[in-house]
């Protein structure tokens, strides 16, 4: 048999070289006394050829070039030894996954999150209680569980639970709650008190449901003004206190402003990444574990971008996702006088929110803006509302 027939090599495994240097000649001259075989030999310049060699040979070659300009450089390996060693990796990766897999599907059959959903007075930690009581916990097997007469049983246990309703879904437990509504109490204060005015306001309308109207539709009154009186004292009934109550009606008139600059301070790319590889697992709250780059470079402030990523939704809460982490800087940028007039806009109307009272009604609005010396835009909101204006507050000694 021809030890080194083309059948040999690719059992044996072997290289393609590319070698660069003034001493090719010489290279070769040691290779051919040290018993290094090379073959398919093509040169592609006088400093220049490729050629192919066992792996073997390759080795004792590298040794050979040292105290040589020539460098050597390997353009692909073939035969059955590298061919193992790739896939010998794949193998354990697969096997990896397997069991992966397997531990997942075997996870897959118990109940690991509990989301609750439509608490206000009921506190969730209460339904944990109620649903430990019932022997749930994180862990129990799905074939305990009986989610149709689970809600019947929380409402049972607790009287502010109007409805309940139970589902599940892979390895989350859904718990969604109805509340009863409480009837409302109603106290009947006898303890003499005024009704005043919270605001400056125009007096559109005012029914006294206890007490004397001291003003008219019509009428602008100020902060503190008195609009039912309680004191209905006369020559005939000196000592006649009630508590004031009733609905006044005004006009309200409310005016906010805010500034924005030309420039602003951006988050923007520095032009540093690093590589992220993240597993993502789905559950009420939904938890990340980065197997890659999870201190992100240290950088202070980031962008994630993703590259690619696969997802097991339908059969487990599990998505893996790679992609690149970009730290960010804080950097001065020029914006349009548009973009500054929007960003005052906002910002406008967001203090206007929360000066309005939610109850009230926004009959008119009126926005102006206007450059100012400074060179900001500067953006003012004006809106007349209709609202309740009156607030009880009791006589003294009363």
């Amino acid at each position: 048999m021809n030890m080194r027939s083309p059948v040999w090599n690719y059992l044996t495994g072997y290289v393609n070289i590319k070698a660069e240097g003034v001493a090719l000649e010489r290279l070769l001259n040691n290779a051919a006394r040290k018993g290094v075989r090379l073959t398919g030999i093509r040169r592609l310049s006088p400093v220049a050829l490729t050629a192919r060699l066992s792996a073997k040979d390759f080795y004792a070659l590298h040794s050979l070039r040292k105290g040589m300009r020539v460098r050597i450089k390997i353009l692909d390996k073939r035969g059955l030894p590298f061919i193992y060693t790739r896939n010998r990796f794949r193998k354990v990766l697969l096997f990896g996954w397997i069991i992966v897999l397997a531990l997942l599907f075997a996870a897959s059959r118990y109940v690991w999150f509990v989301d609750i959903k439509g608490c206000e007075k009921v506190g969730e930690q209460e339904i944990m209680m109620l649903l430990e009581n019932e022997g749930i916990l994180a862990g129990t097997p799905q074939k305990d569980l009986e989610p149709y007469s689970l809600g019947s049983k929380l409402m049972q246990k607790d009287p502010r639970i109007a409805w309940a309703g139970v589902s599940l879904k892979g390895v989350i437990l859904t718990v969604q709650i109805k509340e009863a509504v409480q009837p409302p109490v109603i106290l009947n204060d006898t303890r003499p008190a005024n009704v005043y005015a919270a605001k400056d306001a125009l007096i559109i309308k005012i029914t006294a449901l206890k007490g004397e109207a001291r003003v008219m539709p019509g009428d602008v009154v100020r902060a503190g003004e008195v609009l039912i009186s309680g004191d209905l004292r006369t020559d005939s009934t000196p000592e006649l206190f009630v508590h004031a109550e009733g609905e006044v009606i005004g006009h309200v008139w409310y005016t906010v402003s805010a500034k924005a600059d030309l420039y602003e301070n951006k988050l923007m790319r520095s032009g540093k990444s690093v590589p992220y590889t993240k597993i993502i697992f789905i559950s009420p709250s939904v938890y990340e574990t980065f197997t890659n780059g999870w201190d992100f470079g240290g950088f202070a402030d980031y962008e994630l971008v993703k590259s690619r990523g696969f997802e097991l939704d339908r059969l487990f809460p599990l998505r893996v996702e790679t992609g690149a982490c970009f730290e960010l800087v804080n950097q001065k940028a020029a914006r349009s006088m548009e973009d500054a007039e929007r960003e005052a806009l906002a910002q406008a109307e967001k203090r206007l929110i929360e000066t309005v009272p939610k109850d009230a009604v926004i009959l008119s609005k009126e926005t102006v803006s206007a450059a100012e010396d400074d060179g900001s835009i500067m953006v003012e909101i004006t809106v007349r509302t209709e609202e309740q204006i009156g607030k009880t507050i009791l006589l003294q000694g009363g």
